[in-house]
């Protein structure tokens, strides 16, 4: 059974540390480039737990690159009762990448923020995971 315990703490911590460090290591290539512009919220996307009393929405959002492409993304964030259509909004992106890189800029600011604290938990899971053996 601690073999089982080791892997599946082992398993986690991999994929936590993982996800913490890629989402630093984006914004850290990507930072002298990132370029904020208005945009505005223009509709909403059901995300998760599409069934019956479950009603989490995320953000669509429209701005316009420096370039004048005009692009329409969904946020990353997602929250109950969602956003309004209508509301304005600050996007951060990166002009070599503007369809992948586009976010709200609060939350691509919390999401950097929270990145180290995704990578601790992950290297708490792999000392877990050695713990067991």
């Amino acid at each position: 059974m601690a073999i089982v315990k080791a892997v599946a703490s082992a398993a986690m911590g991999v994929l936590l540390v993982y996800a913490g460090v890629g989402e630093l290591r984006d914004w850290f290539r990507a930072r002298s480039r990132l370029l904020r512009v208005p945009g505005v919220t223009v509709g909403s996307e059901e995300v998760l737990g599409r069934g019956p009393g479950v009603h989490n929405r995320s953000a669509r959002f429209r701005f316009t690159t420096d370039q004048g492409k005009v692009i329409d993304k969904e946020s990353s964030f997602y929250s109950f009762p969602g956003p309004k259509p209508g509301k304005r909004v600050t996007v951060s992106y990166d002009p070599e990448r503007p369809w992948e890189s586009a976010e709200i800029a609060w939350v691509a600011r919390m999401k950097v923020l929270f990145s180290p604290l995704l990578a601790g938990g992950g290297i708490a899971f792999l000392v877990l995971a050695a713990t067991y053996l």
